[in-house]
């Protein structure tokens, strides 16, 4: 779902929502960041400056689809709800819009 063609007043509903998460997130130890994106990559709201937020949005936008597209053909069968990678210190779920916290 691109958020160009999202219902105006549902976007607002969507920018309140991802601004709690952020602050949220900020307050957990060794957080350098985070950042919302849409399902196509791009950043829907972020602490970082602009340029970091568009860099760390296509990795990890990348690092999703690859995992997603791996598990489909693993078992084509099924409908994937949801991926959710751990790395060493970043977590990456599988949604229309995705959740990215940096930390040391």
């Amino acid at each position: 779902m691109s958020l160009q063609k999202t219902n105006p007043s549902s976007l607002k509903v969507l920018r309140k929502e991802a601004d709690a998460i952020c602050q949220r997130f900020a307050s957990f130890k060794n957080v350098i960041g985070t950042i919302v994106i849409d399902s196509e990559g791009l950043p829907f709201r972020s602490t970082f400056v602009k340029h970091e937020a568009f860099i760390y949005a296509e990795m990890g936008h990348q690092i999703a689809s690859r995992a997603l597209s791996g598990i489909e053909k693993i078992n084509p069968e099924e409908s994937v709800e949801m991926v959710k990678i751990i790395t060493g210190s970043q977590e990456v779920p599988k949604i229309n819009l995705n959740l990215h916290v940096l930390q040391h």
